[in-house]
């Protein structure tokens, strides 16, 4: 098993809703930052798939807590006119080799909640630099 802090670092994977709704899974990338005593925050990046807006791309914030092989984390969709979004669960297993996680998500929308799957890999070098740039590029826009 891996520390919960060595799960920090660049992550690159997709999202999916359950069966039911028949939508492609969404590809998505993301910073997790991991303290020592296992408090989780980071940011994602995704193309945007559902905002009413003009934006390509949708930024979320990440705030949650991991152990050796889970983590379970809340992601906020970051403001912007057209995006009505609720905070997002996310509960996921780590590999033994802490190479990747998969899970699920849940919202709630109050008269209906959705769910879904997940998968986050460690990203390799080349997606590390790409993401790198767009995550500045990103807070360059804040």
């Amino acid at each position: 098993m891996t520390d919960a802090a060595n799960l920090s670092g660049y992550w690159s994977g997709w999202y999916a809703y359950h069966a039911q709704i028949r939508v492609p899974a969404v590809p998505f990338t993301a910073w997790l930052e991991v303290s020592a005593d296992g408090h989780l925050s980071g940011s994602t990046t995704e193309p945007n798939t559902f905002a009413r807006t003009d934006t390509q791309e949708l930024f979320a914030d990440l705030t949650g807590e991991a152990g050796r092989d889970w983590v379970t984390f809340i992601k906020t969709y970051q403001a912007m006119p057209g995006l009505e979004a609720s905070p997002i669960g996310y509960s996921g297993d780590v590999t033994e080799d802490g190479a990747k996680i998969t899970g699920v998500w849940t919202i709630d929308l109050g008269t209906r909640s959705y769910q879904g799957s997940f998968e986050l890999h460690r990203a390799s070098s080349s997606q590390r630099a790409r993401m790198e740039t767009e995550k500045s590029a990103a807070n360059d826009l804040l």
